[in-house]
């Protein structure tokens, strides 16, 4: 794939219906070619992600076929899983599932492509020097120069700080499973309070960032200090 055929623009998608499981897209790209791209950053084990690549391909097809739309419309859907760690556990950078009809003396794909990046596997390759970048915090030690040069504007703000630091997509990761557990109302709820603890932020930021309204943060904001006034009170009982 050329470096220029991804449309400079990709998204954040959050689906979910009454009928449905809830899930959010990390990243969902475009090219010129009648192609998607679905990228997911992995952070924390899971032994669920097959299920999800699954998950992930079906609703962005039902998101692409809206009613009345030829079955021919669908994109060619490339799944992309980069994991911290070594997924299968067999030392090798990528793996890559196709569906594609066996019995068939020429391969006829469904359009569907997985591939789960090993982002454990950091040498001098194209790819292992990517995996570094996307692991180092430090833009003059980046091998990639638009990556360097991105996460170094990044940086020069507290939202990008936030983003970098890892706190953002740890508060994510956790405010998806509360929502599952507990209603996507309090899944969020979680995602700012998180924020509130360990960011850094002030309210007009995480306003900004996270689209709740001043008044939800300010008594989310009272929640988190009455939690850890009763912690204090807790410790120096014991």
């Amino acid at each position: 794939m050329k470096r220029d055929a991804v449309a400079a623009y990709a998204y954040c998608l959050e689906r979910g219906d009454a009928k449905g499981h809830n899930a959010i897209l990390d990243v969902l790209a475009f090219d010129g070619n009648n192609k998607q791209y679905n990228l997911e950053i992995q952070i924390k084990p899971n032994d669920n992600l097959l299920q999800r690549a699954r998950y992930y391909g079906a609703i962005t097809d039902t998101e692409k076929l809206r009613e009345g739309v030829d079955y021919k419309q669908l994109s060619e859907l490339y799944i992309a899983f980069v994991t911290r760690t070594d997924y299968f556990k067999q030392e090798k950078p990528v793996y890559t599932f196709e569906t594609r009809c066996e019995d068939l003396p020429k391969s006829i794909h469904t359009g569907i492509h997985i591939t789960f990046v090993n982002g454990a596997c950091i040498d001098d390759s194209p790819l292992g020097k990517l995996m570094h970048d996307m692991e180092c915090a430090d833009p003059d030690k980046m091998y990639y120069k638009e990556l360097g040069e991105r996460c170094a504007f990044l940086k020069r703000t507290p939202q990008e700080r936030l983003m970098m630091s890892g706190i953002w997509a740890e508060a994510i990761e956790q405010g998806i499973e509360i929502g599952k557990a507990q209603g996507i109302d309090q899944g969020k709820n979680t995602i700012v309070m998180r924020l509130i603890r360990e960011s850094g932020l002030s309210d007009e930021n995480i306003v900004q960032y996270t689209g709740f309204s001043p008044e939800a943060v300010r008594e989310l904001r009272k929640a988190v200090e009455a939690e850890n006034k009763a912690k204090t009170r807790d410790g120096d009982l014991q």
